[in-house]
């Protein structure tokens, strides 16, 4: 099983580039896809690195782990593949 991280506010978690970091449905990028996380112990650890690392007044209680939902990734993915 794969999981995936959650934002309160943001969205899930997509991915960083450039050290910017991309939340659904915030960014806008559905191409991106979802951030997919081994296990939820990965998936903590990257949110306690978040919280210590990122920009930002970040509290963990504002974050979640959920299970990886396949089918929203691949939509997303779909509708930027439709919009070509």
């Amino acid at each position: 099983m794969f999981y995936q991280v959650r934002h309160k506010d943001f969205g899930i978690f997509q991915g960083e580039f450039w050290g910017m970091g991309f939340w659904h449905p915030m960014s806008e990028m559905p191409e991106q896809g979802l951030c997919k996380f081994p296990t939820k112990v990965v998936a903590c650890s990257f949110i306690a690195y978040y919280i210590k690392e990122g920009m930002g007044d970040f509290k963990v209680e504002d974050f979640s782990v959920e299970p990886f939902d396949t089918k929203l990734d691949f939509e997303m993915q779909l509708v930027e593949v439709e919009e070509r």
